[in-house]
């Protein structure tokens, strides 16, 4: 189908947010700029009824709708140039004058075919296979000036139109490459592992040597300077059938151009590759054991002047001893006297330096001024540094001189001797960006080393203890490892960051993560942008994302000349598939528990459901978790009893903010009628002079700004009103008869007690109140002070003991989640599980970790400094006491080892698009789900139907 006078230049791909009947399919203007699809059904008739059409587009917002378009054309109702066929179907003449909604038909260009005056119409299209499109048209007037090199006004429709083209084309293609690189499956046959670098009872599997092999062959190649990649990219998009677009900008003949701007020739090399192997197969002892059999020679060089000391590895920070090691025997079989056994880290140990005469400084130093050490320098989260010194002393043979600093107390004990003859040193990204460190380390350069290393007369052992000489920008490294590599962009100061790993010199450049493209294309230069030459020689910006770099620049960024196919070879993945016929995949059960709210929950869940047209889907997730998460009301329902106060608080709540927002409502009306006096003031006058004029459009200006705001507030006026009145309702509907503050039943009439401040309450649940305690106690509703005998049973029906059911656990937690996940814990859950508990927010996870310790149970929080993750994960991997572990996506969710745990609960669905969802999900899951896990792992899921959570898991 075509509209006269109208050719299609591009057809961008459309998905749904829902299957809509063509027939119901509406497309309208929105936001300016955007056009968006939408379910007839969806409209409420008093919207089509009442709203004029300026209204009628803001409120689409809040309409369940997909958004078409919002980068190509101004589309707005006001602008003739760019505009919206409403149908999918195309519609006689007569159909649209039958258009029910009549703002969609009054603005509707396409019924009088005044349509053949504009410069871009969209249509959507729907193919037999079910897929929609969404196509654009152009003037064939404005396609023809192009074509006969003739000056063309809408010329900047061409370039929005092939610019977007491009990048879609691109981005499909490089979306598809990136794919290619996640599914690709190495191939691995036996190989025989080095003796003498694990313990014996540590056997690598096939396919962890076969990623040693490729690491070695990485490296081989750029020792053979057989590291370079070549691309061409073009600065030129064909257009039509004569013409180009030259660098986003010029439009001309092709033949006005010669090869010089389809060929650009762009090379860089290569130090290093990408290890993306899902979470849990081992990547840390695949990279521990690459590290110690590839550097056993070069090591030999280093290990004829140090050896270590038989002194207890515990270094003082404080005091007259700071930096000095503690001068006791270690325990037998430990690097610790009994004094210090019980320390958090093993931050080094302690060496003795031997033939110094035969040790040289210059050896030791390269002709740019660096230091140079046989150190792999691994940086990796705060959570995980601890974690790479741990797999090193369980499984590797502790014949290596290894560094953990995390803190700028560890790095001033270090000396320039530890860290030249060390093997590794394990930094974490948080510590290379610490004010201290960064101070230090800014004044600190190569001339620093010249006149401080290179003095051949100087004591040697004096020189090995120097503590200035440890900035790791003064060392030329064997290698620098990444891990977590993904995560830096999204880290705290990130430029200063990706400055301090840059300025790092090393022979091989390494990253592991086992998420390597959470941001697609973005994540891919970012991964590349750190072991390669990459952005040196393109100059390109900090890659926080590339969608609003210009088309131009993409293409010389290689994205249109297969970039990410030729690095390909720089990434390697195994997943838990592919190696399944080596190690057995883990048993993962996933159970959904799907609950009810009680009548009050619900109350109050629904109301804010119907008091907000647009949905706030992360305060809606924490509304199913607990009412109290609601950071407006919390502290007033804080100091509730019970849901039914709870109920009357929100409802107290609404009413106050409704008529706050009625009075500013009012308040703008009368500046508005102020303003719109003085513009009738002015018009009425006879003669309008032009400093008159000047001020006139200054009051219009103003009070059509009074109108917005006053648009916006009468909006948040209708919610509250909606709220209140819904909360209202369920209210007075609630029954007359008396209910119990404690359980929120009925009283019945044979279980009627009344406290002697007139207060009422089952028989049941005042005597288990009064009964644990023999010296008083305080009445539930008013805290006045009770005893035995000011408790008054109005029948002479005797009390029941109180069982623990769900039911208790809700009444008591006044929530339906968090009731029945402590049930589950305490009575489905034995003494020998161990638990993780998942959440997004810290909130949550505190709400249900405080009354969780208020039923005894033992648990810990991972959070805080390292030290503090790092003795949870101890007291939680270790004490049999402890079952219990709370982790948040923001806190430790990513690298951790629990396979100690064979339990988790997802305290919420997550919300985000669906990759997001996967790769939270994947981590969390993941602390357990890997290569050591004995056991089936259980997955919970607690989910409140009919509410936002089971639409996020359906």
């Amino acid at each position: 189908m075509q509209f006269r006078d109208f050719t299609i230049v591009f057809s961008k791909p459309v998905v749904l947010h829902k299957s809509i009947a063509d027939d119901n399919i509406r497309l309208s203007y929105c936001d300016f700029r955007k056009v968006v699809v939408l379910d007839l059904n969806d409209i409420p008739t008093s919207t089509v009824n009442s709203r004029p059409f300026f209204f009628f587009t803001t409120d689409i917002r809040s309409y369940p709708h997909t958004v078409v378009s919002e980068n190509i054309g101004r589309f707005c109702y006001t602008n003739p140039e760019c505009i919206v066929y409403p149908y999918m179907n195309m519609l006689s003449l007569e159909e649209m004058e039958r258009e029910t909604i009549p703002q969609l038909r009054r603005y509707s260009k396409f019924i009088f075919e005044s349509y053949k005056l504009s410069s871009l119409i969209v249509k959507l299209r729907k193919e037999p296979t079910g897929e929609y499109f969404l196509d654009y048209y152009l003037n064939n007037k404005i396609i023809q000036n192009i074509k006969d090199n003739k000056r063309e006004s809408k010329s900047f429709l061409i370039r929005e139109i092939f610019s977007y083209s491009k990048k879609l084309e691109m981005s499909l293609a490089c979306e598809k490459q990136l794919k290619s690189i996640i599914q690709y499956r190495p191939i691995f046959t036996h190989l025989s592992q080095v003796h003498g670098i694990l313990k014996d009872d540590v056997t690598l599997f096939n396919y962890q040597l076969a990623d040693v092999k490729w690491m070695d062959k990485i490296e081989n190649e750029i020792d053979d300077d057989n590291n370079q990649i070549n691309f061409v990219y073009s600065q030129v998009i064909p257009i039509f059938e004569e013409s180009i677009l030259y660098q986003n900008t010029i439009i001309l003949p092709a033949q006005y151009f010669s090869n010089v701007v389809y060929n650009n020739k762009v090379s860089f090399k290569f130090f290093g590759g990408n290890i993306i192997s899902e979470v849990g197969l081992g990547k840390t002892l695949t990279a521990l054991y690459h590290i110690f059999q590839r550097d056993t020679e070069s090591r030999n060089k280093y290990s004829e002047f140090v050896e270590f000391d038989d002194k207890c590895s515990y270094f003082y920070k404080r005091g007259k001893n700071k930096g000095t090691a503690c001068e006791k025997k270690p325990v037998d079989g430990k690097l610790y006297c009994k004094d210090h056994v019980s320390s958090v880290f093993i931050e080094k140990r302690p060496l003795k330096f031997k033939e110094l005469s035969r040790w040289h400084p210059e050896d030791f130093i390269t002709k740019d001024g660096f230091i140079r050490t046989n150190t792999t320098l691994v940086i990796a989260p705060n959570q995980l540094c601890d974690q790479w010194v741990a797999e090193y002393y369980d499984k590797c043979v502790n014949d290596k001189r290894v560094i953990l600093i995390t803190t700028y107390d560890q790095f001033t004990n270090i000396t320039l001797g530890d860290i030249l003859f060390s093997d590794l040193v394990v930094v974490s990204y948080n510590f290379l960006v610490n004010s201290s460190y960064e101070k230090v380390k800014n004044r600190r350069t190569v001339d620093f080393v010249r006149s401080n290393f290179l003095v051949e007369s100087q004591d040697k052992a004096k020189l090995f203890a120097n503590t200035e000489l440890t900035t790791f920008n003064l060392f030329h490294w064997k290698r620098v490892i990444l891990d977590e590599a993904h995560e830096i962009i999204s880290m705290p100061r990130v430029s200063s960051l990706k400055e301090s790993i840059g300025g790092l010199v090393s022979d091989y450049k390494w990253n592991i993560t086992g998420t390597p493209f959470p941001n697609g294309v973005s994540s891919f230069l970012n991964l590349i942008s750190y072991n390669t030459e990459y952005t040196d020689h393109l100059q390109c910006p900090v890659m926080y994302g590339i969608d609003s770099l210009p088309v131009s620049l993409w293409m010389s960024m290689g994205l249109d000349s297969g970039l990410v196919e030729k690095c390909s070879h720089l990434f390697r993945r195994n997943t838990k598939e592919s190696i399944r016929s080596e190690v057995e995949e883990n048993i993962i059960r996933q159970f959904v528990m799907k609950l009810q709210f009680t009548n009050q929950e619900r109350t109050i869940y629904d109301s804010f459901v119907a008091g907000n047209k647009t949905k706030n889907y992360e305060f809606l997730i924490k509304l199913c978790c607990h009412s109290e998460l609601f950071n407006k009301t919390g502290d007033l329902i804080r100091n509730c009893k019970t849901l039914d106060e709870i109920q009357m608080v929100l409802l107290d709540f609404t009413k106050k903010q409704m008529d706050n927002a009625n009075e500013l409502c009012i308040v703008k009306r009368e500046k508005i009628d102020a303003l719109q006096s003085q513009i009738d003031e002015y018009l009425n006058s006879q003669e309008l002079l032009p400093e008159n004029e000047y001020i006139l459009n200054s009051i219009r200006s103003r009070c059509a700004q009074e109108r917005r705001t006053l648009a916006q507030l009468m909006k948040n006026y209708e919610n509250y009103r909606r709220t209140h009145a819904y909360l209202q309702n369920a209210v007075s509907e609630s029954d007359e008869e008396s209910s119990c503050p404690i359980c929120i039943e009925t009283i019945q009439a044979n279980q009627l007690a009344v406290t002697k401040c007139g207060h009422k309450f089952c028989w049941e649940c005042i005597s288990m109140t009064h009964s644990s305690s023999s010296h008083g106690f305080k009445c539930p509703v008013c805290n006045t002070l009770l005893t035995n005998n000011s408790v008054y049973l109005v029948s002479d029906t005797k009390a029941a003991p109180l069982h623990e059911t769900v039911e208790d656990y809700v009444r008591l937690t006044k929530s339906t989640k968090i009731g029945n996940i402590i049930h589950f814990i305490k009575h489905k859950t034995n003494s020998t599980d161990k638990i993780i508990l998942f959440s997004q927010w810290d909130e949550l996870l505190h709400k249900v970790g405080d009354i969780l310790v208020n039923y005894g149970i033992k648990l810990v929080y991972c959070q805080g400094s390292v030290y503090a993750r790092k003795r949870a994960i101890s007291h939680f991997t270790n004490d049999s006491s402890v079952n219990i572990i709370l982790l948040s996506s923001s806190n430790a969710a990513s690298g951790i080892n629990l396979t100690v745990a064979n339990k988790i609960i997802l305290l919420e669905p997550v919300y985000g698009t669906q990759e997001y969802r996967e790769n939270i999900e994947t981590q969390a899951i993941g602390r357990a789900d890997r290569i050591g896990q004995k056991k089936p792992i259980d997955v919970y899921r607690f989910i409140i139907e009919d509410t936002i959570e089971s639409e996020l898991v359906n």
